[in-house]
């Protein structure tokens, strides 16, 4: 009765962690898994007319993995970089990241393989947004010339100057919900004993480690503002000046280690409980979109603050991010 009951509990247990995935059908009938950060697709084959006995069977699972990258292909070109731009977009302009995009899908994993009685095949395929590809990617988005930094700089700053203060303040006026106010709460606990530390640590006491109040990633709740997940989501201030991600933080993690900028799921403890962000992750609200983009999030000040402090410390270069939506 309790390995019936341990056997339930794991299938419940991983039947809602399914539904905590952030998933999206392509018209090209791949999925873009946006929580693992993986696209899958099906190929169908069929044999030729004139083969049969044992070599039918093959010749049409062939025919199927050729389709199956074709698919992969398409939806891979169709995954969101930014609110107004495609992989596609990068493809066109850049030939290395054209190339590597195709080798990826040349070198993608074969998931599965299913033979039918009439003779046809499919095929199931995956590859991973994260690696060279993005990487890759990253390296268009993030490298900027200087002419093009001092662009954005400009649009950031007439973007915080259009913005009415009467606005601003609204939105740091909205009374916390209840949850949120606990939170504040935790977080003035937690400063009163990193003080006691520090008090111990000069009167002589046992050193202890300040990182161990550290939080170990960072996880923003994005429900109900429509927002939608793309590779290059950017927090702002209520002014419109961007705090993550920069070019100091996106560097080593983003630029060398191939690692999206965040990965993103639809339930809130799925996501402070998932090993990417540790057992000690930051959770913070977000305001709204920013702007007409919905790939970019508004965090109230106080928010913003703690993430520039932590991104001034090289928090990102190791921490992982999700976002969490509708």
């Amino acid at each position: 009765m309790r390995r019936f009951l341990f056997a339930l509990a794991l299938i419940s247990g991983s039947s809602q962690a399914a539904d905590a995935h952030y998933e999206e059908w392509t018209a090209a009938g791949g999925k873009i898994n946006w929580t693992t950060a993986q696209i899958t697709a099906e190929g169908y084959g069929l044999p030729p007319a004139n083969v049969g006995g044992k070599a039918g069977p093959l010749l049409a699972c062939r025919a199927a993995v050729v389709d199956a990258q074709r698919n992969l292909l398409e939806a891979t070109q169709g995954v969101r970089v930014t609110a107004t731009t495609v992989i596609d977009n990068y493809m066109l302009s850049n030939d290395e990241v054209k190339s590597q995009v195709e080798g990826i899908i040349r070198n993608a994993r074969i998931v599965s393989r299913t033979p039918a009685d009439d003779g046809s095949c499919k095929i199931e395929m995956e590859i991973s947004l994260q690696g060279q590809a993005s990487k890759t990617i990253y390296g268009e988005v993030y490298q900027e010339t200087g002419l093009q930094s001092l662009y954005r700089s400009t649009l950031d700053w007439l973007g915080g100057a259009l913005i009415s203060k009467a606005y601003a303040e609204d939105d740091v006026e909205l009374e916390k919900p209840l949850w949120l106010q606990e939170m504040d709460k935790l977080n003035r606990r937690l400063s009163v004993i990193e003080q006691k530390f520090s008090e111990q640590q000069r009167k002589g006491a046992e050193p202890v480690a300040k990182d161990d109040l550290q939080p170990t990633g960072l996880v923003v709740d994005a429900r109900g503002s429509n927002f939608i997940p793309s590779l290059s989501p950017k927090f702002r201030q209520l002014r419109g000046a961007v705090v993550y991600p920069d070019k100091s933080s996106s560097g080593e993690r983003l630029l060398e280690r191939g690692q999206l900028v965040s990965l993103f799921a639809r339930d809130v403890d799925f996501a402070v409980q998932h090993p990417v962000v540790g057992n000690r992750p930051l959770l913070v609200k977000a305001l709204r979109t920013y702007g007409d983009t919905r790939t970019e999030i508004v965090l109230a000040s106080e928010y913003a603050e703690r993430i520039i402090e932590l991104n001034e410390q090289g928090f990102f270069n190791e921490a992982g991010v999700i976002i969490v939506l509708d």
